[in-house]
């Protein structure tokens, strides 16, 4: 001990070189120089970075400066891969570069597709034609004149000694490599990003170019590393997905006179309006409303639209995925509008908000859907409250249906009126009838609960209209009719009130998410009425009956026994708040052959490298 401490005064003793300053200035100084380049990219490259949801976060300044943080750190930590192999002017120079050029082709991709570079992509990085795409030329130019330089450097460099073979210089890397990169790798990837960030970082998974501006393309980059995981399947499960390609149940119906299709999402429909404020259905008070098993809690609306159009649960890829914008790179053959689309159908897609969302407009493409329109294409859209009314986009439906005579349409229609938020006092006209009864009980909550109630009862209302006006049409119409989740109302405590208030005496006992879950499916027939479903059917399995609600032939995905059957294979709740699982199993009991199919088909038409 004592050997140390004299060491130490003899160091501290010992005058400071004015060329060991210099040399120290010259190894710290070029770190800082990427540093400063990684973390201050957007106005280099000139792009605008406005913050996003700026509600999501506790301090939009704390999260400017953490993410600036996160920014330099990555790209020291990058200074530090690139300085094992090269001096360090060439390291900051490399560094520097390859952090500019992938920002800058992250930059580009947004502008032209709406979705920022994401780890998937990586994938189609062969597929030069497509990329060159959206890259213009001009980029892509430069960027080969760079690569060709650092080439021709680094082969001169060959020619002389290796850094890294240096004595104690793998040390050093290793060193300084651990620090940032374990701090940085940790921020994007881990799982606790709360306790790393005050200002409340995480990705949001449901809004990519969110990530992209609020926290710059190498956030968004990594962070989504983790829904790379696609196991491909064993060579039974691959055989067996392969004779789903041949599957098919004969048609139940005449070719010559095939009923419109409309499906409708409802944005967070439930009956919970009508249970607490006593108030009967309109023109749904004797439909026969089954239960929908859902994917989605308090939002994710993507997701139960995938599991709609596609037959695939989405128990089958990661937790908090989202295949709208992760895994639909190339049509999907067997998609529900392509289904229907080789049955002579005119498939289009109507949705009441920013037409880019979930990547949508890439996402029908590759579905299926002939035609996308979305906030951007409607003419002079009414709004009631917040968002459009959803008796506009009733009449929008109405209109596209009579725009071709000859030929049936399948029309998939997305509501927006009763999304949330429902806290804010001003979000919603509420009518005095409905303040009035509101149970004292629920008073604390009474903004949300009332506005919520609002709009459901308004929105039914309209839906009523609509199907008035479906039954004054010549052509039969078939009407699928679904809430997609739960309202996820900024106060989860709400739904202790509402279940103390519906239950006393705690029986059931208050479980959110099994009990809170699963929303009201109907089918109606403008000729015959309502057409009752099972009690409770998965959303994954919908598909099914309306191909044989159209009188079409079943085939593919659509005629695998537990679809045919309504046998539930994958029951997975995923709360968009947290992006994780509500607990629910991913599977239901055994892991079932079917879900082990179902999977291996998804990876062959779903995986980039398949």
């Amino acid at each position: 001990m004592q050997e140390t401490l004299d060491f130490i005064v003899r160091r501290l003793q010992t005058p400071v070189r004015l060329d060991s300053l210099y040399a120290l200035v010259g190894r710290t100084i070029w770190p800082i120089l990427v540093a400063l380049v990684v973390a201050y990219w957007a106005d280099l490259l000139t792009v605008n970075r406005t913050v996003w949801y700026p509600q999501l976060f506790s301090s939009v300044d704390a999260l400017q400066f953490e993410i600036l943080v996160v920014n330099a750190t990555f790209g020291i930590s990058l200074y530090c891969l690139f300085r094992i192999a090269f001096a360090r002017w060439f390291a900051a120079l490399s560094a520097s570069a390859f952090a500019l050029g992938f920002a800058a082709i992250s930059a580009t991709k947004m502008r032209h597709l709406y979705i920022p570079l994401l780890p998937w992509d990586i994938a189609f990085i062969g597929q030069i034609g497509d990329l060159v795409k959206f890259i213009n030329l001009k980029i892509a130019g430069y960027a080969g004149i760079g690569i060709m330089i650092c080439f021709a450097l680094w082969r001169l460099k060959c020619r002389f000694q290796w850094r890294f073979l240096r004595k104690r210089f793998n040390a050093f890397v290793a060193l300084a490599c651990i620090i940032p990169m374990t701090v940085w790798i940790a921020t994007v990837t881990g799982g606790k990003v709360e306790k790393l960030s005050s200002a409340g970082i995480r990705n949001l998974v449901w809004d990519q170019r969110a990530n992209f501006y609020d926290y710059g393309p190498f956030y968004t980059f990594f962070a989504n590393w983790n829904y790379m995981s696609f196991t491909p399947p064993s060579k039974e499960a691959a055989l067996s997905a392969a004779r789903i390609d041949h599957l098919m149940f004969p048609a139940s119906g005449s070719a010559m006179k095939r009923p419109d299709i409309v499906m409708i999402l409802s944005e967070a429909f439930t009956d919970l309006p009508t249970r607490i404020f006593k108030r009967p259905y309109t023109c749904l008070a004797a439909a026969p409303l089954s239960k929908l098993i859902t994917p989605s809690w308090g939002g994710l609306t993507a997701n139960v639209e995938f599991e709609i159009l596609t037959g695939y649960p989405h128990a089958l890829f990661p937790t908090g995925s989202v295949p709208y914008q992760m895994y639909l790179h190339r049509p999907l053959q067997d998609s529900l509008p392509r289904e229907f689309a080789r049955a002579g159908y005119l498939p289009t897609a109507i949705h009441s908000f920013d037409r880019h969302f979930y990547a949508r407009p890439h996402a029908y493409e590759m579905l299926g859907f002939s035609a996308y329109r979305g906030l951007e294409d409607l003419p002079d859209p009414v709004k009631a409250g917040q968002y459009v009314s959803d008796d506009y986009l009733f009449h929008q439906v109405l209109h596209q249906l009579d725009s071709a005579v000859n030929q049936p349409q399948l029309v998939h229609a997305v509501t927006m009126m009763a999304h949330l938020p429902y806290s804010n006092p001003d979000r919603y006209p509420v009518p005095d009838a409905i303040a009035k009864a509101l149970p004292a009980a629920l008073e604390p909550y009474r903004s949300s609960v009332t506005q919520y109630a609002a709009m459901m009862f308004d929105h039914e209302r309209m839906l009523c209209s609509f199907l008035d006006a479906l039954k004054k049409r010549k052509r039969r119409t078939i009407v699928l009719f679904y809430g997609d989740h739960y309202p996820g109302f900024s106060d989860p405590g709400i739904y202790r009130a509402i279940h103390t208030y519906l239950h006393p005496d705690n029986k059931p006992r208050f479980d959110l998410y099994k009990q809170y879950s699963d929303t009201p499916v109907f089918l109606f027939d403008n000729r015959t009425g309502f057409i009752p479903l099972p009690d409770e059917i998965p959303a994954y399995n919908l598909g099914t009956r309306l191909l044989e609600q159209a009188g079409l032939p079943v085939e593919h995905v659509w005629a695998m026994p537990h679809k045919l059957n309504n046998r539930i294979i994958a029951r997975r709740l995923t709360i968009a708040s947290d992006n994780k699982d509500a607990g629910i199993d991913g599977h239901v009991g055994k892991i079932d052959q079917e879900l082990e199919t179902l999977k291996a088909h998804a990876y062959i038409h779903l995986a980039p490298s398949s």
